[in-house]
C-alpha cells in the first residue's frame, strides 16, 4: 500500500497541529486543503476511510469550536460543520463519538428545532457505548426540552450512579420540580447539592426557593432569598421576591424590600406589591400614585392592569376600573372565577356592564 503523497500528510499534520494549539480558524483551512486535494483526485490522494472520517470530522469540529455561537445560529455555518460530521459517520457509521458529536449539534441549533435527530443520535451513541454518560446527559437534556420530564429524569439519574455532575443536578432539580407530579423535595435536593459546587450561580437559589415555597416552607424559601441578595445585592427583583414572600409573615420586611426595589431601579412590581399594601390600609391616593408609577411596564407584567382595577374599584371611577379590568382579563386572569372571587370587584358584579364583560 503506497503513502500519502508528503504534500497531503504535510497538511494533515499541520492542521492537527493547529487544531490542537486550539487555531481552529487556520485549522479549519489546512484541513480543507487536504479534503480538496483528495475529493479532487481520489486516486492520487487516498487515505483509508477510518483516517477520512477523522479528517472530517476534525475539520467540522474545527469550524465550529472557532465560533460555537455561529455555529449553532448561522444556517450555513450549521450546515457546513453538519455535512462534516455526516461525512465521517458515512465513513465510519461504528464510531459512536461521531454521532454524539452530530446530536450535541442538533441539541444546540438555534435557527430550527432538531430534536427528533438529536435523539435518534443520542441513543445511536449509546447503542455503541451504553456506558457513554455524555450521551445520557444530552439525551436526558433533549427530553427536558419536550417536556418528557419522566423520561429525562431516567437518563439524568443515570449519569449521577456514575459520577457527581452539578449542571445534571441541576437539570434533574428542574424535572422533578416541573414534572406531572412535583418532587419538590427532591428538586431542592438537587439545587442544594449543585450550589455546592456552582455557589454563584443565582438561578440556583431561585428555583430552591421556588421549592420550598411550593412545600410551604417559607422561612426556608426567605432563607435561599437572603443567601442571594448577599450575594447579589445590587438585583431589584430579587428584593421584590423575597419581599413577596416575607407578605404574609412580616409585612414590615416585605415593604423594606419593595422600597430597596424602587430605590435601586424603580421595579415595577415592587410599585405594584407596595400599592396592594397601601389599598389593604386604605391608602387609595398613595395606592395610585404608586401604581401609574408601575403603568408603564404593565405589557410586561400584566398584574399592573388588575391591581390598577382594584384601585380604581376602590375610587369608585367606574370607568377607569372598566378599563384596567379588561385589559387585565385580556393580559392576566386566566380564569373568569378569579374575577368574580376577587372582592375588590363585588359591589360591580350585578352591573350589566360587568357581566358584559366577563362574556366577551
Amino acid at each position: 500500500m503506497s503513502l500519502p503523497p508528503p504534500s497531503l500528510a504535510q497538511y494533515i499534520l499541520e492542521g492537527k497541529a493547529l487544531y490542537e494549539a486550539q487555531d481552529y480558524t487556520e485549522a479549519h483551512e489546512t484541513l480543507s486543503q487536504a479534503i480538496r486535494l483528495i475529493e479532487e483526485d481520489q486516486r492520487s490522494y487516498w487515505l483509508p476511510e477510518e483516517d477520512l472520517a477523522e479528517l472530517y470530522l476534525l475539520r467540522g469540529s474545527a469550524l465550529m469550536q472557532d465560533d460555537e455561537k455561529a455555529a449553532f445560529s448561522d444556517p450555513d455555518i450549521f450546515f457546513q460543520v453538519l455535512n462534516d460530521f455526516e461525512q465521517a459517520i458515512e465513513l465510519l457509521p461504528e464510531q459512536g463519538l461521531y454521532y454524539k458529536l452530530r446530536g450535541r449539534l442538533y441539541l444546540r441549533c438555534t435557527f430550527a428545532e432538531y430534536f427528533d435527530q438529536a435523539k435518534a443520535d443520542f441513543r445511536q451513541a449509546l447503542q455503541k457505548d451504553p456506558t457513554d454518560t455524555d450521551s445520557m446527559k444530552h439525551l436526558g437534556e433533549v427530553l427536558a426540552k419536550e417536556e418528557d420530564y419522566t423520561g429525562a429524569l431516567e437518563f439524568l439519574s443515570r449519569v449521577l450512579l456514575d459520577h457527581e455532575d452539578p449542571e445534571v443536578r441541576m437539570l434533574r432539580g428542574v424535572c422533578f420540580f416541573r414534572k406531572d407530579v412535583p418532587d419538590f423535595q427532591a428538586a431542592a435536593g438537587d439545587f442544594g447539592v449543585a450550589q455546592e459546587y456552582m455557589p454563584r450561580l443565582e438561578e440556583l437559589y431561585v428555583w430552591r426557593a421556588q421549592c420550598f415555597q411550593e412545600m410551604d416552607r417559607i422561612d426556608e424559601a426567605i432563607a435561599e432569598y437572603d443567601r442571594l441578595i448577599a450575594l447579589a445585592p445590587r438585583k431589584a427583583g430579587y428584593y421584590v421576591d423575597r419581599g413577596a414572600l416575607n407578605w404574609s409573615i412580616d409585612a414590615a420586611a416585605a415593604l423594606e424590600d419593595y422600597d430597596k426595589a424602587i430605590e435601586l431601579e424603580q421595579h415595577p412590581l415592587a410599585y405594584n406589591n407596595r400599592a396592594c399594601h397601601l389599598l389593604e390600609e386604605g391608602q387609595i391616593d398613595a395606592a395610585l400614585s404608586d401604581m401609574q408609577k408601575a403603568l408603564p411596564e404593565a405589557e410586561t407584567y400584566p398584574v399592573i392592569y388588575a391591581t390598577l382595577a382594584e384601585v380604581y374599584a376602590a375610587r369608585s371611577d367606574r370607568n377607569q376600573m372598566y378599563h384596567y379590568l379588561r385589559l387585565a382579563m385580556k393580559h392576566y386572569y386566566e380564569d373568569v372565577m378569579d374575577v368574580l372571587e376577587n372582592p375588590a370587584f363585588k359591589e360591580y358584579t350585578r352591573e350589566d356592564r360587568f357581566r358584559e364583560l366577563l362574556r366577551s
